[in-house]
């Protein structure tokens, strides 16, 4: 008899038994994988010459990574212990199948931790033409490694509960190869895991210039990212280019961008990046483009050091809507949105976002321009509306700045044509709690002074807006379960490109460091002697772990709120 997956055996059964679906089926024709596999387990208190069931673990990586594993498989580190060594799968699973590392025991002690210290990596996925792949870790904690802590470089992963740490350079990276096909990287997800405290960037992912490969369904989602990278101008929370989703991740502490967007190296018009419900805080930028095409809608980004988004060289074909663009922190140099140009950026559009940079607070402005362009530069090649901006309450200051003095709200509005069906509040923006909670108040001055956007129909937090809905990233004043939820897929479809038919006409900072504490621990020496293969064990019953609470912003702690 022809094997099945599970999928087309559930589908054949009709969630009925063998006799009432009328059809005989021989157990034993049947994958012999295709509902569970073997369990194996691992603990310090084990050896390498045991089985590897619950009551004779196995003890060491290398043992481990010996094998062999089939499809459905299942390798379980026990709660507490610490595993000196790199993880570095070679038997991959396969689709509804996966090969699954895991954790057992006693799940209020910490993850198990992997650690690298003595390696290059603690998890280690290799590039190659056939690379493990269909694999799934889930709580466990990579750390240390002189060259990353976590390489994964193959297709059709899942990190879930990890956390990646304490990186000499960067925390996790996958990027794409210099040869075709194997250079491509995909189907990569990263969910609910902690990424901090690494020398470089905490997650980064590159397409490459010499094969043309361009990662694609990459998302990373409810995920805190934060206290990355020692350079202000290089290190960043989440870097990535290709086909990536990031949504509702916390992103702070950063020493550059705590999200940047780059596609140097090239882009896929089917695979476009994009960015949604993150929280960005805290970090020298808040959110970072460069040379992209991207759509960045419903962030919070606000009290980041320098700028809360930041536009660098060539930036085009962007969307960027419904954001909340609240108080960069920085008096010496910040401000709301930075074009630090010396590539034009144009064909971008810039809606429905709402832009407070308080004088009181901090007396920066809206908007300023560097390089070689200045603000009529900006405006004349990219398409600003529905923008709603606070500074002193003025129309008259100049809260978009360039080199040569800038424009006043009179000039960017009037003289310029910009933000036609936007404005300039004279008054603070009435949130629930002014800077504490950036919820529109009921009846205040920012409801529904935007426009609605086909694509667009839900906030941050899930509700549905209305037909005229409320700039920024929250519709109503509270987190209202909405009537509908939003369909929402992992794999990007951006498909569809703005419109843009604006005529071209002209063509002391902070640093901040974060310093991992890495420790000394003894090299995994140990060599594998045994070949045997235990028989098959139930799965372990796992007591659950205490949800961790990611650091908040000491003067946001009351909105920023970790969502499941």
């Amino acid at each position: 008899m022809k094997k099945i997956n599970r999928r087309d055996f559930i589908k054949i059964m009709g969630g009925t038994s063998l006799v009432t679906a009328g059809i005989i089926y021989f157990p034993t024709l049947l994958h012999s994988n295709l509902l569970t596999g073997v369990s194996y387990y691992v603990s310090n208190a084990g050896d390498d010459n045991n089985i590897g069931d619950i009551d004779h673990p196995w003890k060491t990586i290398s043992r481990v990574n010996y094998g062999p594993y089939q499809v459905s498989d299942r390798i379980y580190f026990r709660y507490g212990d610490i595993f000196i060594g790199t993880l570095a799968p070679v038997f991959s699973g396969i689709a509804d199948n996966y090969l699954i590392y895991d954790a057992y025991g006693n799940g209020s002690l910490t993850r198990p931790i992997i650690n690298g210290y003595s390696k290059t990596s603690a998890l280690y996925i290799p590039l190659s033409v056939s690379p493990a792949e269909y694999l799934v870790f889930r709580n466990l904690s990579f750390q240390h490694g002189s060259v990353l802590v976590a390489r994964v470089y193959s297709h059709n992963i899942l990190l879930e509960d990890c956390e990646i740490a304490y990186g000499t350079t960067y925390g996790v990276a996958s990027s794409c190869g210099d040869t075709t096909p194997d250079g491509y990287i995909h189907d990569i997800t990263y969910r609910r895991c902690d990424i901090h405290d690494h020398g470089y960037s905490g997650l980064t992912s590159a397409a490459n210039i010499v094969s043309g490969a361009i990662p694609y369904n990459m998302l990373v989602e409810d995920s805190n990212v934060y206290n990355n990278g020692t350079s202000l101008s290089a290190h960043h929370g989440i870097y990535v280019d290709g086909g990536w989703i990031v949504r509702r991740n916390k992103c702070y502490g950063n020493s550059h961008a705590g999200i940047k967007f780059n596609s140097e190296f090239g882009y896929d018009l089917n695979r476009l990046p994009e960015a949604y419900g993150n929280d960005v805080y805290d970090n020298g930028y808040g959110f970072t483009m460069s040379h992209v095409y991207a759509k960045i809608h419903d962030n919070l980004i606000t009290l980041n050091h320098h700028y809360n988004v930041e536009w660098e060289n060539g930036v085009h074909h962007c969307e960027v809507y419904f954001n909340s663009l609240v108080n960069a922190q920085d008096a010496s140099g910040a401000g709301g949105m930075y074009w630090s140009q010396n590539t034009l950026n144009t064909n971008n559009i810039v809606k429905n976002n709402l832009v407070i940079n308080d004088e009181a607070v901090q007396p920066r402005e809206c908007m300023l321009a560097g390089g070689v362009t200045d603000i009529d530069a900006i405006a004349a090649n990219n398409e600003f509306d529905h923008n709603f901006y606070y500074h002193d309450g003025l129309v008259g200051s100049i809260i978009f700045r360039d080199s040569a003095g800038g424009r006043s709200w009179t000039g960017w509005h009037t003289i310029l044509g910009e933000d036609p069906h936007g404005n300039c509040l004279t008054s603070p923006p009435d949130f629930v709690a002014r800077y504490t909670n950036l919820h529109p108040a009921d009846g205040g001055n920012l409801k529904g002074l935007g426009v609605a956007i086909e694509g667009y129909e839900y906030d941050k937090d899930g509700n549905l807006r209305g037909d005229n809905p409320t700039p920024g990233c929250y519709e109503t004043s509270g987190t209202i379960a909405p009537s509908a939820t939003p369909t929402i897929t992992t794999t990007p479809t951006n498909t569809s490109l703005p419109t843009f038919t604006k005529t071209v006409t002209k063509t002391s900072t902070p640093t901040y460091v974060s310093t991992p504490t890495p420790t000394n621990t003894p090299t995994d020496t140990a060599t594998p002697t045994n070949t045997l293969v235990p028989t098959r064990t139930p799965r372990p019953t796992k007591t659950p772990r205490p949800t961790k609470t990611p650091r908040p912003h000491p003067i946001i702690s009351k909105f920023f709120r970790k969502r499941i």
